[in-house]
């Protein structure tokens, strides 16, 4: 967090400071962000939680629900990811919890493939969380071959 000044602070205890910020998990403002329908019938999703937007940083809970699969994609900004529960895939690279994952501004992402139990994630982003698809033709195909369907709709809350 960075220390912001006031131009008529003339002591340090003038200015003000960072604060702790704590949000359990159990808070219940989750919501729906992609939605897919796959072929035994189920309507899977990723969740997410935000728990902080900002031009400094964006942080989200997010849940992969089993099966999810996500386009690959790339970031504006540096990411940090806490792996805390279950697995998916990134392209051929299996990433089991616990793990973090870090990736720089633009490294490519994905395609995800949420594993059986889905994942639950702790998102950093070093700036906006804003995301750019790549290879939208082979995820396509990827949809296809696994007999998904991309539902209409994006976030059910806030962006």
């Amino acid at each position: 967090m960075r220390w912001s000044t006031h131009s008529r602070a003339t002591h340090m205890s003038d200015i003000p400071r960072p604060t702790l910020m704590v949000m359990p998990i159990e808070d219940p403002s989750w919501y729906e962000v992609l939605h897919q329908q796959h072929p035994d019938g189920r309507v899977v999703c990723i969740r997410q939680k935000a728990i902080e937007r900002s031009a400094e940083r964006n942080m989200f809970w997010t849940i992969y629900e089993p099966g999810f699969v996500l386009r690959q994609h790339v970031h504006v900004s540096d990411q940090i990811t806490h792996l805390v529960e279950g697995e998916f895939h990134s392209g051929d690279t299996l990433c089991k919890a616990p793990a973090v994952l870090v990736l720089k501004k633009g490294a490519l992402f994905g395609p995800v493939v949420a594993g059986p139990k889905g994942a639950l994630l702790l998102e950093i982003f070093i700036g906006s969380s804003d995301s750019s698809p790549t290879d939208m033709p082979g995820f396509q195909r990827l949809l296809e071959e696994k007999g998904i369907r991309q539902l209409p709709g994006l976030a059910t809350g806030p962006k």
